[in-house]
């Protein structure tokens, strides 16, 4: 809707429907070009709000674990060849130190959050990260079930990882209704529904939230600006308040991976 509102030839395409020519696929080329212009603003603008924590992915995108040694593969995937000598950890550092240094650019300062690409992470890209200045990363909660670990606390909050960071695991289940099941239903039930599975789980820890890159918003009716905008009413209500993972990270670690 706001986008919309924004610029007005996606509405004039919009009402038009179908048989699109060239000139509307270089208008829409224009206000793609238009928005991408003003992300950096955009993101300057929450990374100085105090409200979110901006992350970051490596460089170009590459499958750590796999970068730094690809035989480490055969810790959960036993056929890969052991003599399959690809081992590249610089590469690696490098990925993630520009990430950081590309983010400052934009930012005025690097992101010390990392979202791993695809949410892959072993013991030796993690210690890499630690490294080139990651403080905290996101990953899936099937990674923490797979992994040897010491609990101290609750199950729900940051555990410490090698090289000093904290890792927080998203719950799939609650994720997955985000992307996969409440664009049809009634926002204020599904924000509803949401916010007490999440009441029932936490107990007083951090509970995280990751839609693991899918963007479900295409979705939903107006982009899910409903649903959002009753997910924000409900979060200020309580009991369950958001809270980013900047914050999170300052809190005692609830174990050890």
């Amino acid at each position: 809707t706001g986008l919309l509102s924004q610029h007005p030839e996606l509405g004039v395409l919009r009402k038009k429907a179908r048989d699109f020519d060239e000139r509307d696929k270089v208008a829409l080329l224009d206000v793609q070009r238009r928005i991408l212009r003003e992300l950096p603003g955009i993101y300057r603008r929450l990374a100085s709000c105090g409200h979110a924590a901006v992350s970051t992915s490596p460089y170009f995108h590459p499958i750590l674990p796999l970068l730094v040694d690809v035989r480490h593969a055969r810790r959960c995937l036993p056929h890969v060849p052991e003599d399959d000598l690809f081992a590249w950890p610089e590469d690696a550092r490098t990925q993630l130190e520009r990430a950081r240094s590309r983010m400052e650019e934009v930012l005025g300062e690097a992101p010390v959050g990392l979202w791993p690409s695809e949410g892959s992470v072993s013991p030796e890209a993690v210690a890499i990260a630690a490294e080139a200045g990651f403080q905290w990363l996101v990953t899936d909660e099937g990674i923490l079930h797979a992994s040897q670990r010491e609990q101290r606390g609750g199950w729900f909050g940051g555990w410490e990882l090698p090289g000093g960071m904290q890792g927080f695991f998203r719950d799939r289940d609650l994720s997955d209704r985000i992307s996969f099941q409440y664009a049809t239903r009634d926002p204020r039930e599904a924000v509803a529904e949401l916010l007490g599975a999440a009441a029932e789980r936490v107990d007083g820890g951090v509970l995280t939230i990751a839609l693991d890159g899918e963007n479900p918003w295409e979705c939903w009716a107006d982009a899910g600006k409903a649903f959002r905008e009753a997910l924000f009413e409900g979060l200020r209500a309580g009991p369950v308040r958001g809270v980013n993972h900047a914050e999170a990270a300052r809190r005692e670690p609830v174990g050890s991976v």
